[in-house]
């Protein structure tokens, strides 16, 4: 085709090139127009439905990551952290109460040091060492007496391809047993360490198993009667007076004397009154239900220009008529006056509404300051409630964003507009090959007229020579 479009023109002197061109474009021109029409008002829905989605999950997300893990709620502060802190736990409590407690001695593990070796590299002998944890009871004249506990013992064993300090160091560590091994060099030698966990039943004995006659592990060996290494320190419990009342713990970190709070000690200090005080994030009380409210607010702008009808001057929105977008802007509306918290007594908020947010005429919403300060100030512990409760599982917001997927999902939009998109698309390339055979078929029919104007002017040339001849007299 492409050398018959070249001599279009050569034989009729006319551009029927242009011609051919020209005719095309009017035959596919209202086509293509009202396809990217089509195409366009698929995409605006497409892309509103989105920012509705967009528009509802940060409403969600927004007010969730602030109301997690009783954000807003009373939270435990120590008035010496220097001593003791105190964090709140998932699923605390709204109601803490004000507790004392003195940090008399932090737990401790049990820390063994083993003789001189000459380096971290030299042989330790070969073997087996069991470590077996448990309580020990101090004796006379450094002896000692062990209770086992019940956890099952662990045993390390060292053959040539580890006989060596670091070597059994490594093995003690891979073991994972809750004794940490290290190797510290005083300048004279290199000296095994071993640490236990904290409290007093986390203290533990080693024991070994000599193999080929090999000495060398009995240097390792912590055990009543034969203690070889030396206690650097003692397995010992924390020690507290929580409220007048003395308690030991295992850890330093203890989650079980207050409900809902995790303390950890930090140092002891015997005679100092440490304060556990329940204290409420007020400011960032108000600033979630503000926050709250402007996002509100930009959701339901961002709806009512979406699905608003359209005039002689502005379009309508890409959304105008959509039942899934009308279904949410009703369930907006209703939401500052819709009870979040059923049963609340007398007085105590239980919607938005009554926390200080307030809806115009026109679905905008705002925040009445002085209303919000004084629910705030009355009844922090319900004003967290009622935000906390949005977002709950069968809460107002969760039910909204549940039920527009479910509009959408029912009245078959989104199914729709994705077949529409794929007509569309469908639709522009048939166009477009239609378009092609067309062409084809104009260009064949005016290289054809061509040929044809071509030969009736070599006609005409060869009768205006012969005129011309038997016009010229004979010499």
């Amino acid at each position: 085709m492409v050398s018959i479009l070249n001599t279009l023109g050569v034989g009729s002197g006319v551009d029927t090139k242009a011609i051919v061109d020209a005719i095309v474009a009017a035959e596919q021109a209202p086509r293509d127009t009202a396809l990217t029409k089509q195409s366009a008002k698929v995409e605006a829905q497409i892309s509103g439905l989105a920012q509705v989605r967009a528009g509802i999950d940060g409403l969600f997300t927004g007010l969730t990551g602030r109301t997690a893990n009783n954000a807003l709620g009373a939270q435990p502060v120590s008035s010496d952290t220097g001593v003791a802190t105190a964090v709140a736990v998932a699923g605390a409590p709204a109601q803490l109460n004000s507790t004392t407690l003195e940090v008399r001695s932090l737990a401790g593990g049990q820390t063994l040091v083993a003789a001189d070796l000459a380096n971290v590299g030299a042989a330790v002998g070969l073997g087996v060492l069991t470590f077996q944890s448990g309580a020990i009871t101090a004796g006379v004249a450094g002896d000692f007496s062990f209770a086992p506990g019940s956890a099952a013992a662990t045993t390390i064993t060292i053959t040539t391809a580890n006989n060596t300090l670091g070597g059994l160091r490594d093995a003690i560590n891979t073991a994972n047993s809750g004794i940490v091994a290290s190797v510290i060099d005083d300048g004279t030698g290199a000296r095994l360490v071993l640490k236990g966990a904290t409290g007093a039943a986390s203290a533990f004995t080693v024991s070994a198993a000599p193999a080929g006659g090999d000495t060398g592990l009995a240097r390792f060996v912590y055990q009543a009667g034969t203690p070889t290494m030396t206690q650097a320190a003692t397995a010992h419990d924390a020690r507290l007076v929580v409220d007048g009342v003395a308690v030991t713990r295992g850890s330093n970190t203890v989650g079980d004397l207050i409900d809902g709070v995790t303390l950890t000690l930090k140092r002891a200090a015997t005679g100092t009154a440490v304060t556990i005080e329940p204290v409420r994030a007020t400011e960032g009380i108000k600033t979630a239900v503000r926050d709250l409210t402007a996002t509100l607010s930009a959701l339901n702008a961002l709806t009512a220009s979406l699905s608003k009808g359209g005039d002689a001057t502005n379009a309508a929105g890409a959304l105008v008529g959509d039942t899934s977008v009308r279904r949410l802007q009703q369930a907006l509306r209703s939401l500052t006056s819709m009870v979040v918290i059923p049963g609340a007594a007398a007085g105590t908020p239980s919607r938005l509404g009554d926390l200080g947010i307030v809806t115009a005429r026109d679905g905008t919403l705002s925040v009445d300051e002085k209303a919000l300060a004084g629910a705030v100030v009355a009844n922090p512990d319900a004003v967290n409630a009622i935000l906390s409760k949005l977002t709950a599982t069968g809460g107002p917001l969760a039910a909204i964003r549940s039920d527009f997927d479910t509009a959408v999902s029912t009245t078959g939009t989104t199914g729709n507009l994705t077949r529409q998109r794929a007509q569309v698309a469908t639709a522009t390339a048939a166009l477009a090959t239609r378009m092609t055979d067309y062409r084809a078929g104009l260009v064949k029919q005016y290289a054809a007229m061509e040929a044809a104007v071509a030969a009736s002017k070599a006609t005409q040339s060869f009768l205006a020579q012969q005129i011309k001849a038997w016009q010229t007299p004979a010499a």
